[in-house]
């Protein structure tokens, strides 16, 4: 349910969930909604419903969370779109097991504009785990903003094949520079070459 459209279900949260007008009254609180509250910035979600919170001013309060099985010796991608809604910015981190995976994040300093964030971890010998979105951001006043289209997901290789075909020299115009190995400054300019099936490059 990372994209809400289930509503207050399949998360778990330190913060209390307030059904209706948040509006400032009640830090630490949370609503799933489409639309943020009326005396707050006038912010959408990315589609369908979005985690409206007002930020407490509690360090490593776990603000969503999931108990998830992965598979060990495995790599996974742990993501989020956050959006400020009432200035400062808030700041989050990423935690799996109550340990923090990258670098802590801050939503914009321009309101309703959507960001993404991601960070990568390796699951070693673990078969399940508790991931969460947890406050970084003590500051009591503001510190709201929305969560939304969270996803964890195991990293995949994908490989491709491609023919590269190498253009001989003499295609290239005869206003060509010529080129002195021994002066880096000299600048090759680049013309466009002709059609050849398959990717080019001179």
């Amino acid at each position: 349910n990372g994209d809400f459209s289930a509503g207050n279900t399949g998360f778990t949260s330190d913060y209390s969930n307030i059904p209706g007008n948040l509006n400032g009254l009640c830090e630490g609180c949370y609503n799933i909604n489409s639309m943020t509250p009326t005396l707050w910035n006038n912010c959408g979600p990315l589609d369908g419903d979005m985690m409206v919170v007002n930020g407490a001013p509690i360090l490593n309060q776990e603000v969503w969370c999931q108990n998830i099985t992965v598979n060990p010796n495995s790599n996974y991608v742990f993501s989020t779109w956050l959006q400020t809604i009432i200035l400062p910015v808030p700041q989050l981190s990423f935690t799996i097991n109550g340990v923090q995976i990258g670098s802590v994040f801050s939503g914009s300093t321009v309101t309703c504009m959507w960001q993404e964030f991601f960070s990568t971890w390796s699951s070693g010998s673990n078969t399940s785990v508790e991931i969460c979105i947890t406050n970084q951001n003590p500051i009591q006043q503001g510190n709201d903003f929305a969560l939304d289209d969270i996803f964890f997901g195991e990293l995949c290789e994908d490989h491709k094949e491609f023919t590269v075909t190498l253009a001989p020299l003499d295609l290239l115009p005869p206003t060509s520079p010529t080129i002195d190995c021994n002066n880096p400054s000299t600048q090759l300019i680049v013309y466009p070459l002709p059609v050849v099936p398959g990717y080019q490059y001179s």
